[in-house]
């Protein structure tokens, strides 16, 4: 029996009530039990499952009110919130400065903040350990697989390698950059904090910390107009190079692009700011001093970076250049990387950021050699400090010595990075503290500890946000950035202080953490997609459409026995120069250029040589060598040169008035960033270097041609540089018509001894109007007896017509260059600026007449479609080459002796029926070996003048041959390797490679030392 049964009071069950009633108390409450019991009563005739699904709904209301007031705090880790990249609102700062502490240097000691193994408790307030199963993307992943999309593409490697990405996004299942899947954090955060995402907690996931908004929004601010930052009037030393490289990676890491984003334009200009800080041989050269070495890696890393989220041609190019200039470490034991690059005894500060930026490179789809990379790892084993079995527990400066925190947060990074797989937290010992700033060390200790995970990261990001939320300046210009504090804050100043806090800041939109580790407590992760293979040639992700560039065939020539007519060898002269530089541009690109790219006099004529000028008013002087040919020892070879009357450089009056008009490919085939905007860039530096007795005119042609600017005085510079800026890409392309208004309106103001030229920037192809190339040479032919000259430069790939354009030149008095990057529209805009503007001779034409009692044959070396009929030298209705002030030209022939055995496998015309042999003259036993004639006419001239010089052999040996005649050998070698060619007897890589380097010389501007560069990649590309 019940207890109660029975018993005063008791009630049936049914009667029994569900709350028991308390004493009555106030009027208050009398109506609140008024309203529970009715709400009771009702309940208990309702269904059981509509009373819990209603109970759930209110449970599900109440928790939703908690999560918006608990998650800025109590997210992942970081104080997210859903605002718009796109007009992002001024953070509620405070009006105070910020702390004093973090205003000075202080030393990092290395007790401070011990961390036990993982690590301590350090803070009451929970941080998250991003151990949760990332929110997949929901949107169609095949909408980013377009062109737009191909910033997303997965970024290739494995494990650890494939997951983190150190600039501002990353690889793998996890990264910023894949397609599906957990990935897209970069995408969304474009899009405006998480603008596509389908869920309110992917809004959340996705969105930019307010503190990294403003610490970007300071850096655009403070953006100078070349693009870079001035490291020094923000309280650093000169390290421009080194801080826009940091800068560019804050950008990235906050959602945009060169082609996408809020910050599109800033990041635009940041790029091409360390593309005009890059050598022809790849370095991005900062100020001069130790720090070159961190310049290098840091703007490599950035531009790395971009190149794989923008996807833009030049870009890919330029980072490639720069990663192939890292991974050049020498193949001994002990080369790591310090502060002049690659190669030597490194230290593991230096060869951190190579690692980062070598990894970034790789990471992104572009070429990096293995050797580099496990030489790394074998210096990183070097200054590992391991106990037996076990991974590292500290990290040196070099072999043998000193030892820091920062050091271990660096080794372990890389180690990590490299493929080790060992768990980060085992390199940091010391939590971030603003009374021990150390920024170096907590963007490293950041990387690593993020890709730990669990306690580990929980804590040191803990600590970290806490630090850098605390030091932010709040008020007044400084608003959203960082007070320089720290052992290297003198150095890189305020705008390195807040790009590098702002990466630490926003690592989850930089990168996702790495395969799990069963110490941290990490879920499993998500099976990734499947990687693609790295692009074999970089440039192919740019333009998916099929290529089009277009060679003529070249036939080489071969040796012609001296008997007859066929003793003399007539050709005109060429200074074109396009060849190198497009060869150039398929080598870094990763691929051989196609053989009809390779016009070996082309490559030869690329090069300076030391020549003297004519001393007696003639137009040019000429200068010849004979030698041993270092290909075949036993043939001479033969040396034939011209230069060019030079102008007086320091008097400006000395150069002539110029009447110029630039004639703009603006067709939708210019759009790519290696054309247009790499013309305005060309066009600036030209338009920089004229004078206020100049003139310009700019005609533009897409579906028709325009005039964008009539001919102007370059007094009036700004106006001209409007023009140049408003230019836009889009249309078809009607060359012809874009070509007859150039030339009207050169003629309009032509100018009587100066220099009229029309400068076609185009990458050729002609699409509207006249398009046969026949016709377009016919109206070329027509307009260059106007006595205007014609420069052709050609830009871009993919659709590239290089057989057209090398003849329009031709047939234009005119000369023709490759432009691919802005170090080479500085070369032709700026250094050869008398070259490319002033003819100082036209229609110049060389014969050569050997003697057959010293020759049996020859063969000239190149210039195959510049060979012209012995009757068209003294012929003076057919045209002939053009020299610019100053202009060199090199031509060589490789020469059979007489009486060698191996002339009589030359074919050659044989005894004739009914003619004698021609019989030798009384000459021949003069010992001449050849006389060379010279033919050209003035500028504006009908009439030619001619002149001869005989030349003997003194029988030198190569070792006696000058450097002149050492490097054309070498840079022709290399043409043969190229093409495969039929006589290039014992040519190797080792000789050209041997050659050149013997004579490379002072090398001022860095152009042989880019050749030898260029020689050691393509030794290393796979032969067709």
């Amino acid at each position: 029996m019940n207890a109660n049964e029975g018993s005063p009071g008791a009630s049936t069950p049914s009667e029994r009530p569900l709350i028991k009633e308390a004493a009555p108390s106030a009027p208050g409450a009398l109506a609140a039990r008024g309203w529970l019991r009715g709400l009771v009563e009702y309940l208990a005739q309702t269904r059981w499952w509509a009373v819990a699904a209603a109970f759930h709904v209110l449970l599900l209301a109440l928790s939703g009110v908690v999560a918006m007031v608990a998650l800025p705090y109590f997210g992942q880790g970081e104080t997210y919130s859903t605002l718009s990249l796109v007009h992002p609102p001024a953070p509620e700062y405070d009006e105070k400065p910020a702390r004093d502490v973090f205003l000075k240097p202080m030393p990092v000691d290395a007790n401070s903040a011990p961390i036990e193994n993982p690590m301590v408790t350090h803070e009451t307030i929970e941080f998250g350990d991003h151990s949760e199963t990332e929110v997949s993307n929901s949107f169609d992943t095949q909408m980013l697989r377009g062109a737009a999309g191909m910033s997303d593409m997965p970024m290739g490697g494995s494990g650890t390698v494939a997951a983190i990405g150190f600039g501002g996004g990353g690889g793998g299942a996890y990264g910023c950059s894949s397609y599906a899947g957990a990935g897209g954090r970069r995408r969304l955060a474009m899009r405006g904090g998480g603008a596509l995402a389908t869920t309110e907690r992917e809004r959340r996931a996705y969105a930019v910390d307010p503190r990294v908004a403003a610490a970007v929004r300071w850096l655009a601010q403070n953006q100078d107009a070349d693009g870079g930052w001035d490291c020094k009037a923000f309280g650093g030393k000169e390290h421009d190079v080194a801080v826009t490289g940091m800068a560019l990676l804050a950008f990235l890491s906050a959602g945009s692009t060169e082609m996408e984003g809020p910050y599109r334009d800033q990041v635009r200009r940041a790029v091409t700011y360390l593309k005009q800080h890059q050598l022809p041989d790849g370095r991005l050269a900062g100020a001069g001093g130790e720090g070159d070495g961190y310049a290098h890696a840091i703007a490599g890393m950035s531009l790395a970076e971009a190149a794989g989220q923008g996807r833009v041609s030049d870009t890919i190019r330029a980072a490639q250049q720069a990663a192939f200039w890292s991974a050049a470490l020498p193949d001994v034991p002990d080369a790591a990387w310090r502060y002049r690059g690659p190669g030597g005894e490194g230290d593991l500060s230096v060869t951190g950021w190579y690692v980062l930026q070598l990894d970034a490179a790789r990471a992104n789809g572009l070429r990096v050699s293995d050797h580099a990379l496990d030489q790394a790892r074998a210096f990183l084993d070097r200054v590992s400090v391991k106990e037996k079995g076990a991974a590292a527990t500290k990290y040196l400066y070099r072999p043998g010595g000193k030892e820091s925190v920062r050091l271990d947060a660096i080794g372990a990074a890389c180690d990590l990075l490299l493929g080790d797989g060992r768990s980060p937290a085992h390199g940091l010992r010391a939590l971030p503290d603003a009374r021990t700033p150390d920024l170096y060390y907590w963007y490293y200790g950041t990387l690593a500890a993020f890709q730990a995970g669990g306690h580990p990261w929980k804590q040191w990001h803990g600590a970290l946000y806490r630090t850098l939320a605390s030091t932010q300046r709040r008020g007044g210009a400084e608003t959203g950035s960082w007070d320089p504090a720290g052992d290297y804050a003198d150095h890189w100043g305020r705008v390195g202080q807040t790009a590098l806090s702002a990466l630490c800041l926003n690592v989850y939109n930089r990168n996702l953490p790495a395969a799990p580790d069963s110490t941290a407590g990490l879920a499993p992760a998500p099976a990734p997609e499947p990687k693609p293979q790295a692009l074999e040639n970089p440039q192919d992700a740019v333009d998916p459409v099929a290529n089009t560039e277009s060679y003529d065939p070249i036939d080489e020539a071969t040796f012609t026995k001296v008997i007859g007519a066929d003793a003399l060898s007539t050709f005109d002269i060429d200074v074109d120069t396009a060849s190198y530089s497009n060869v150039r541009r398929f080598i870094q690109g990763g691929d051989l250029p196609p053989a009809g790219a390779v016009r070996i006099e082309e490559l030869v004529n690329y090069f300076d040589y030391d020549y003297r000028a004519p001393d007696n008013g003639d137009a040019f002087a000429v200068r010849t060598e004979i030698n041993e040919c270092p290909w075949s020892p036993a043939h001479r070879l033969a040396l034939v040169a011209l230069k060019g009357r030079e102008l007086e450089r320091a008097k400006p009056e000395a150069r002539p008035s110029s009447n110029l008009v630039f004639l703009v490919d603006v067709s939708g085939s210019m759009s790519a960033d290696n054309k247009l905007p790499l013309v305005q860039q060309g066009l600036r530096l030209l338009v920089d270097n004229l004078n206020a007795k100049d003139r310009v005119a700019i005609v533009t042609y897409a579906g028709h041609a325009g005039v964008a600017l009539e001919s102007t005085p370059c007094g009036d510079k700004r106006g001209i540089l409007n023009a140049i800026n408003s230019l836009g890409a889009g249309g078809g392309t009607n060359g012809a018509q874009g070509i007859l208004t150039a030339y009207e309106l050169a003629k309009k103001g032509f100018i009587p001894g100066g220099a009229n030229r029309v400068i076609l920037c185009t990458d050729g192809d002609f699409n509207v109007g006249v398009t046969s190339r026949d016709e377009l040479l016919d109206l070329i032919k027509e307009q260059a007896r106007s006595n205007v000259f014609l420069t052709v430069l050609g830009f871009g790939m993919g659709n590239y017509k290089d057989s057209t354009l090398e003849l329009l030149a031709d047939k234009g008095n005119g000369t023709y260059g490759y432009i691919d990057t802005f170090t080479e529209a500085k070369k032709v805009f700026q250094n050869d600026l008398d070259a490319t503007l002033v003819t100082i001779a036209k229609d110049v034409k060389i014969q050569v007449e050997f003697n057959p009692a010293k020759v049996a044959a020859y063969r000239l070396i190149g210039y195959e479609n510049r060979v012209m009929a012995a009757k068209d030298f003294r012929d003076d209705t057919k045209d002939g080459g053009e020299i610019g002030a100053g202009h060199r030209v090199t031509a060589l022939y490789e020469l059979i002796p007489f009486g060698d055995p191996g002339a009589s496998a030359v074919r050659g015309a044989g005894p004739l029926k009914y003619q004698e042999t021609a019989k030798s003259s009384a000459a021949a036993q003069n010992g001449e070996l050849f006389t060379v004639y010279l033919r050209h006419k003035q500028p504006e001239g009908d009439s030619a003048t001619e002149r001869d010089v005989a030349v003997r052999d003194a029988g030198l040996g190569w070792k006696d041959a000058s450097a002149n005649l050492r490097w054309a050998s070498a840079v022709a070698m290399f043409g043969f390797q190229l093409r495969g060619s039929a006589h290039k007897g014992r040519t190797g890589w080792d000789l050209i490679e041997k050659t050149a380097a013997d004579a490379k010389g002072k090398d001022e501007l860095g152009y042989r030392a880019e050749f030898l560069d260029l020689v050691a990649k393509a030794r290393a590309l796979p032969k067709r």
